[in-house]
Protein backbone atom coordinates (compact mmCIF):
# COMPACT_ATOMS: atom_id res chain seq x y z
CA UNK A 1 0.00 0.00 0.00
CA UNK A 2 2.82 2.38 0.93
CA UNK A 3 4.64 1.61 -2.32
CA UNK A 4 1.48 2.36 -4.30
CA UNK A 5 1.06 5.70 -2.54
CA UNK A 6 4.70 6.61 -3.15
CA UNK A 7 4.35 5.74 -6.85
CA UNK A 8 1.18 7.83 -7.16
CA UNK A 9 2.92 10.80 -5.51
CA UNK A 10 5.85 10.43 -7.89
CA UNK A 11 3.57 10.39 -10.95
CA UNK A 12 1.71 13.48 -9.72
CA UNK A 13 5.06 15.24 -9.31
CA UNK A 14 6.03 14.31 -12.86
CA UNK A 15 2.71 15.67 -14.16
CA UNK A 16 3.21 18.94 -12.28
CA UNK A 17 6.71 19.31 -13.74
CA UNK A 18 5.41 18.65 -17.25
CA UNK A 19 2.51 21.06 -16.86
CA UNK A 20 4.80 23.77 -15.53
CA UNK A 21 7.25 23.32 -18.39
CA UNK A 22 4.52 23.39 -21.04
CA UNK A 23 2.95 26.51 -19.54
CA UNK A 24 6.25 28.39 -19.70
CA UNK A 25 7.39 27.36 -23.22
CA UNK A 26 6.30 27.80 -26.82
CA UNK A 27 4.67 24.76 -28.53
CA UNK A 28 5.99 24.19 -32.06
CA UNK A 29 4.70 21.41 -34.31
CA UNK A 30 7.22 19.62 -36.52
CA UNK A 31 6.07 19.10 -40.12
CA UNK A 32 7.91 17.33 -42.93
CA UNK A 33 7.33 17.32 -46.70
CA UNK A 34 8.97 16.60 -50.02
CA UNK A 35 9.83 19.75 -52.00
CA UNK A 36 12.00 20.16 -55.08
CA UNK A 37 13.46 16.70 -54.70
CA UNK A 38 14.46 17.27 -51.07
CA UNK A 39 13.09 16.27 -47.68
CA UNK A 40 12.14 19.52 -45.95
CA UNK A 41 11.00 20.16 -42.38
CA UNK A 42 9.45 23.19 -40.74
CA UNK A 43 8.98 23.86 -37.06
CA UNK A 44 7.52 27.30 -36.50
CA UNK A 45 10.14 29.81 -37.68
CA UNK A 46 12.82 27.12 -38.07
CA UNK A 47 13.38 25.03 -41.18
CA UNK A 48 15.89 22.86 -43.01
CA UNK A 49 16.46 19.78 -45.12
CA UNK A 50 17.05 16.28 -43.84
CA UNK A 51 18.06 12.76 -44.77
CA UNK A 52 17.19 9.67 -42.76
CA UNK A 53 18.97 6.34 -42.91
CA UNK A 54 17.09 3.06 -42.73
CA UNK A 55 16.75 0.68 -39.83
CA UNK A 56 15.85 -3.00 -39.85
CA UNK A 57 12.99 -3.07 -37.36
CA UNK A 58 13.00 -6.87 -37.38
CA UNK A 59 16.10 -6.71 -35.21
CA UNK A 60 14.77 -6.37 -31.67
CA UNK A 61 16.63 -4.35 -29.12
CA UNK A 62 19.41 -1.84 -29.29
CA UNK A 63 21.44 -3.74 -31.90
CA UNK A 64 19.38 -2.03 -34.60
CA UNK A 65 20.70 1.35 -33.47
CA UNK A 66 23.93 0.90 -35.41
CA UNK A 67 21.88 1.06 -38.62
CA UNK A 68 20.60 4.57 -37.96
CA UNK A 69 22.15 7.46 -39.90
CA UNK A 70 20.39 10.85 -39.86
CA UNK A 71 21.48 14.30 -40.97
CA UNK A 72 19.80 17.68 -41.29
CA UNK A 73 20.46 21.38 -41.68
CA UNK A 74 18.89 24.05 -39.50
CA UNK A 75 18.15 27.72 -40.14
CA UNK A 76 16.04 30.23 -38.25
CA UNK A 77 16.03 32.36 -35.08
CA UNK A 78 19.23 31.88 -33.10
CA UNK A 79 21.05 30.28 -36.04
CA UNK A 80 21.59 33.37 -38.23
CA UNK A 81 25.39 33.09 -38.16
CA UNK A 82 25.32 30.31 -40.76
CA UNK A 83 23.49 27.11 -41.65
CA UNK A 84 23.90 24.57 -38.86
CA UNK A 85 24.74 21.06 -40.08
CA UNK A 86 23.86 18.12 -37.83
CA UNK A 87 25.00 14.52 -38.35
CA UNK A 88 23.77 11.72 -36.08
CA UNK A 89 24.47 8.00 -35.86
CA UNK A 90 24.45 5.06 -33.47
CA UNK A 91 27.93 4.75 -31.98
CA UNK A 92 29.84 4.66 -28.73
CA UNK A 93 29.77 7.88 -26.77
CA UNK A 94 30.75 8.90 -23.25
CA UNK A 95 28.27 10.92 -21.19
CA UNK A 96 29.09 13.19 -18.28
CA UNK A 97 25.60 12.98 -16.75
CA UNK A 98 24.79 10.50 -13.99
CA UNK A 99 22.57 7.61 -15.12
CA UNK A 100 21.10 5.34 -12.44
CA UNK A 101 20.31 2.43 -14.75
CA UNK A 102 22.53 0.14 -16.83
CA UNK A 103 22.94 1.51 -20.34
CA UNK A 104 23.81 0.02 -23.69
CA UNK A 105 27.30 0.36 -25.14
CA UNK A 106 25.89 2.13 -28.19
CA UNK A 107 24.47 5.65 -27.94
CA UNK A 108 22.77 7.88 -30.47
CA UNK A 109 25.29 10.68 -30.91
CA UNK A 110 25.34 13.84 -33.04
CA UNK A 111 28.03 16.26 -34.18
CA UNK A 112 27.50 19.89 -35.22
CA UNK A 113 29.29 21.85 -37.92
CA UNK A 114 28.98 25.07 -39.92
CA UNK A 115 30.38 25.59 -43.43
CA UNK A 116 31.98 22.18 -43.16
CA UNK A 117 33.89 23.10 -39.97
CA UNK A 118 33.15 21.24 -36.71
CA UNK A 119 31.83 23.42 -33.89
CA UNK A 120 34.27 22.88 -31.04
CA UNK A 121 32.95 22.02 -27.60
CA UNK A 122 29.54 20.91 -28.88
CA UNK A 123 27.75 17.59 -29.21
CA UNK A 124 24.72 15.44 -28.41
CA UNK A 125 24.46 11.94 -26.95
CA UNK A 126 21.42 9.83 -26.03
CA UNK A 127 21.92 6.71 -23.88
CA UNK A 128 19.64 3.63 -23.83
CA UNK A 129 18.71 1.29 -21.02
CA UNK A 130 20.11 -2.20 -21.26
CA UNK A 131 16.80 -3.96 -20.57
CA UNK A 132 13.06 -3.65 -20.99
CA UNK A 133 10.66 -2.00 -23.34
CA UNK A 134 11.21 -3.43 -26.78
CA UNK A 135 8.61 -6.21 -26.56
CA UNK A 136 5.96 -4.11 -24.86
CA UNK A 137 7.00 -4.99 -21.31
CA UNK A 138 8.51 -2.69 -18.72
CA UNK A 139 9.85 0.81 -18.96
CA UNK A 140 12.23 1.98 -21.67
CA UNK A 141 14.72 4.44 -20.21
CA UNK A 142 16.45 7.15 -22.22
CA UNK A 143 18.68 9.99 -21.02
CA UNK A 144 21.27 12.23 -22.54
CA UNK A 145 23.04 15.53 -22.84
CA UNK A 146 23.55 18.30 -25.39
CA UNK A 147 26.15 21.06 -25.42
CA UNK A 148 25.71 23.92 -27.87
CA UNK A 149 26.16 27.71 -27.93
CA UNK A 150 27.87 27.59 -24.55
CA UNK A 151 24.93 25.87 -22.86
CA UNK A 152 24.65 22.29 -21.57
CA UNK A 153 21.23 20.71 -21.07
CA UNK A 154 20.12 17.26 -19.95
CA UNK A 155 17.05 15.33 -21.07
CA UNK A 156 15.25 12.12 -20.13
CA UNK A 157 12.16 10.14 -21.07
CA UNK A 158 9.02 11.75 -19.71
CA UNK A 159 5.32 11.59 -20.55
CA UNK A 160 4.15 15.10 -21.42
CA UNK A 161 0.56 14.46 -22.55
CA UNK A 162 -2.17 11.84 -22.59
CA UNK A 163 -2.16 11.02 -18.88
CA UNK A 164 -0.09 8.43 -17.09
CA UNK A 165 -0.74 5.58 -19.51
CA UNK A 166 0.13 1.91 -19.21
CA UNK A 167 3.70 0.59 -19.64
CA UNK A 168 4.03 -0.32 -23.33
CA UNK A 169 7.78 -0.09 -23.83
CA UNK A 170 7.32 2.90 -26.12
CA UNK A 171 9.03 6.24 -25.51
CA UNK A 172 6.31 8.92 -25.09
CA UNK A 173 8.52 12.00 -25.09
CA UNK A 174 11.26 13.88 -23.29
CA UNK A 175 11.76 16.54 -20.65
CA UNK A 176 14.71 18.89 -21.21
CA UNK A 177 16.35 20.37 -18.12
CA UNK A 178 19.26 22.56 -17.07
CA UNK A 179 22.17 20.87 -15.30
CA UNK A 180 20.51 22.03 -12.07
CA UNK A 181 17.32 20.14 -12.92
CA UNK A 182 15.09 23.05 -13.97
CA UNK A 183 12.65 22.05 -16.78
CA UNK A 184 13.17 24.36 -19.78
CA UNK A 185 11.71 22.42 -22.72
CA UNK A 186 10.55 19.10 -24.07
CA UNK A 187 9.44 16.95 -26.97
CA UNK A 188 6.16 15.03 -27.23
CA UNK A 189 5.98 12.30 -29.92
CA UNK A 190 2.16 12.34 -30.02
CA UNK A 191 0.17 10.18 -32.48
CA UNK A 192 0.72 12.18 -35.67
CA UNK A 193 3.34 14.94 -35.57
CA UNK A 194 5.91 15.60 -32.83
CA UNK A 195 5.41 18.71 -30.73
CA UNK A 196 8.48 20.64 -29.60
CA UNK A 197 8.32 22.75 -26.42
CA UNK A 198 10.80 25.59 -26.90
CA UNK A 199 11.79 28.37 -24.45
CA UNK A 200 10.48 31.80 -25.44
CA UNK A 201 12.62 34.36 -27.30
CA UNK A 202 15.15 35.94 -24.97
CA UNK A 203 15.65 32.80 -22.87
CA UNK A 204 19.34 31.84 -22.78
CA UNK A 205 18.44 28.15 -23.26
CA UNK A 206 16.29 28.72 -26.37
CA UNK A 207 18.80 27.67 -29.06
CA UNK A 208 20.11 24.61 -27.26
CA UNK A 209 16.71 23.37 -26.08
CA UNK A 210 15.22 23.80 -29.55
CA UNK A 211 18.09 21.85 -31.12
CA UNK A 212 17.78 19.05 -28.57
CA UNK A 213 14.01 18.76 -29.07
CA UNK A 214 14.43 18.69 -32.85
CA UNK A 215 17.06 15.93 -32.77
CA UNK A 216 14.89 13.83 -30.45
CA UNK A 217 11.83 14.33 -32.68
CA UNK A 218 13.71 13.21 -35.79
CA UNK A 219 15.21 10.13 -34.17
CA UNK A 220 13.44 6.88 -35.12
CA UNK A 221 13.61 5.18 -31.73
CA UNK A 222 13.77 1.36 -31.99
CA UNK A 223 11.33 1.10 -29.07
CA UNK A 224 8.69 2.99 -31.05
CA UNK A 225 9.29 1.56 -34.53
CA UNK A 226 9.36 -2.03 -33.21
CA UNK A 227 5.93 -1.82 -31.55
Amino acid sequence: MLNALMMAASLLGQDAAAQGMMASTEPVELRASREGGQNVFRAGPWSGTFTAGGMNTNIMGIRSLDRVRNAFTLDGPGFEDGLLEVECAGRESSLTIIITWQRERLSYACTFSRNGEPIEGSGFALAFSRSGGFRGVGRTERAGEITYAGRTLHFETHRLSGGIGLPTGRVPGYMIRTVNGEPVGGMDYRAMRPLLHVPHAGDENRQTAMLAALILAMFMDPANTSN
